[in-house]
């Protein structure tokens, strides 16, 4: 056993400190922000916001190579600038709580130190706001020009620009423009490109670009995640603790946070026993459900998975994202919650039975070949405390 290291040197974390932890030699990575308005170059070791990072195994190698290679010291400044125009525009996909933004995040700030200027980090949502705001005052044009000349642009998550046409249009100017200079631009998307509702032009520039997939992490990656999270607050847990929490469904990190805080608040600093957990850690984690599962309740948190409204589930859209997700909420109220395809059809908008069926069988279909789907299901049936 070896002490958790880092990838770079300007992510490391001191021996000994906090947020050492112990894990297998050479198998799993980590990347963490630097402090901001801290030191430059290499005189940034060791300096962490909040001990944020992302830990990685052999499921995320891809992001390991992406951070590698805009972090080669080997290099020059120059050489790094040009080797890595390939990888722009750069895509974060993967299902929620599998440290997408955190990701952007440690990339945008790696990245202000090959590139002078300013950061411009928003979510799609203000992305929008920005762009009706500059109408109204007829600056449409300043607008446009600040995101091209920005050093890195992220935005976050990509898919809901689906319904702001115009907004797309400008953006794929903008990618153009950066592009041409080699600027660097991260966006973050839940679902790959090809089933996001984007006009086939801002598709297509986003696939010029490398799509980075992320996958849930690992049995080794949320063992470090655990320890980190654990050795945070100052509460003991064992290897047999983390592996209770592991074999209780536990694939999400944030919902490790919650874990570690509620220990926290309900229990203080003394060690973690997963047997003597209260009922609302045992509840988060799925092992125990002190309501029934609601149809209203699927319906909510498959809408808020795939960054839908649950009126669009009820109502006629065909988008690709609109259907898979309408679809799966359909065959986990089937398969879990035992509803008749009649009801399940009532629920949706007063579909004919004859469709929920159709519906639950490309999705039993789909399950063994489709990772996405494997990763949704995963996810949305952990969140409801569901096995």
């Amino acid at each position: 056993m070896t002490p958790f290291t880092l990838v770079t040197e300007s992510t490391t974390s001191p021996a000994g400190s906090p947020m050492s932890v112990s894990v297998s030699n050479g198998t799993l990575f980590s990347i963490a922000r630097p402090l901001p308005n801290g030191p430059t170059g290499q005189d940034r070791s060791s300096a962490l916001v909040g001990g944020d990072q992302f830990v990685g195994d052999a499921a995320n190698h891809l992001v390991r190579w992406v951070w590698d290679r805009i972090t080669d010291r080997c290099c020059s400044k120059q050489v790094l600038v040009d080797r890595c125009r390939s990888l722009w525009p750069l895509v974060l996909s993967g299902p929620s709580g599998v440290g997408k933004s955190l990701v952007a995040d440690c990339v945008s700030a790696q990245l202000q130190t090959l590139f002078s200027g300013d950061v411009i980090s928003t979510s799609a949502d203000d992305l929008v706001r920005g762009f009706l705001a500059a109408g109204d005052v007829n600056a449409v044009e300043d607008w446009v020009s600040r995101h091209e000349n920005a050093a890195v642009l992220v935005i976050d998550p990509i898919a809901r620009l689906a319904d702001f046409p115009t907004v797309q249009l400008l953006l794929c100017e903008i990618i153009d423009q950066r592009n041409q200079v080699g600027l660097p631009t991260v966006f973050v998307t839940v679902e790959a490109i090809g089933h996001c509702r984007l006009l086939d032009r801002l598709a297509s520039r986003l696939a010029q670009g490398l799509t980075c997939p992320l996958a849930t992490p690992g049995q080794e990656a949320m063992s470090a995640l655990v320890r980190l999270a654990f050795a945070r607050l100052d509460i003991p847990i064992s290897e047999e603790q983390i592996l209770w929490l592991w074999k209780s469904g536990l694939r999400s990190v944030p919902t490790l946070q919650q874990v570690a805080s509620r220990w926290l608040l309900e229990c203080g600093r003394v060690p973690f026993v997963g047997a003597l957990a209260p009922e609302s850690i045992k509840l988060l984690l799925g092992c125990s459900r002190l309501t029934p599962v609601t149809p209203e309740a699927v319906l909510r948190l498959t809408a808020k998975f795939f960054q839908l409204s649950v009126k669009d589930l009820r109502g006629a859209s065909r988008a690709m994202n609109c259907s898979r997700a309408r679809a799966l909420a359909m065959w986990i109220c089937r398969q879990h919650l035992k509803i008749s395809y009649q009801r399940i059809g009532e629920l949706f908008g007063n579909r004919d039975h004859s469709t929920v069926l159709s519906s639950c069988k490309k999705i039993e279909a789909s399950l063994p070949t489709d990772a996405f789907l494997q990763n949704a299901l995963q996810q949305l049936l952990y969140r409801l405390a569901l096995q």
